[in-house]
């Protein structure tokens, strides 16, 4: 009976937590565009990004050092459904330019396993790129895109966000 009372107290656990992320997520509303953490690093280049990508103004951030509400850019973590897992948090400056200068400025908050956040779609793909971060697999895609012999625009990119998470991807 213990271990049952257990269960349902982490799973109730996990919904609260999930909803956090999700409500996170729709109060985002400043795009990619709008902020110059990645754009200024992507403006020379033809990145189809999709909406896996937000902006907040102020988003909440807590260690045992410092607690507060700072810009971040938020990645919405999805499973091979399409269904909203989590967010991968970066906090930012407040300029939003720069990660902010905190002991943990990549959180996630909501379910990471098998999840993964899917940065480029291509509806016929026939090439994939994986990796762990957010900015490698950008820096990845960057590189391809110089390479006149890949045709990227059938590439689709992937980041799972942890070397230990393997996704599973659609």
């Amino acid at each position: 009976a213990e271990k049952k009372l257990q269960e349902e107290k982490d799973q109730k656990k996990t919904e609260q937590i999930h909803k956090i992320a999700l409500k996170t997520w729709r109060e985002a509303t400043l795009d990619v565009d709008r902020a110059t953490y990645l754009s200024n690093r992507l403006k020379d280049y033809n990145v189809p990004l999709n909406d896996s990508l937000r902006y907040s103004k102020s988003v909440y951030y807590k260690d045992e050092d410092v607690t507060g509400s700072f810009p971040a850019l938020l990645a919405k973590i999805t499973n091979s459904k399409g269904e909203f897992t989590g967010l991968q948090r970066i906090y930012l400056n407040d300029e939003m330019s720069l990660k902010r200068d905190i002991a943990q400025n990549k959180k996630i908050i909501g379910n990471l396993g098998n999840g993964f956040v899917n940065l480029v779609d291509s509806e016929e793909a026939d090439s994939v790129v994986i990796g762990e971060g957010i900015e490698t697999v950008l820096s990845l895609y960057l590189i391809l895109e110089r390479d006149e012999t890949i045709d990227v625009s059938r590439t689709a990119v992937y980041a799972n966000l942890s070397a230990t998470n393997i996704p599973e991807l659609p």
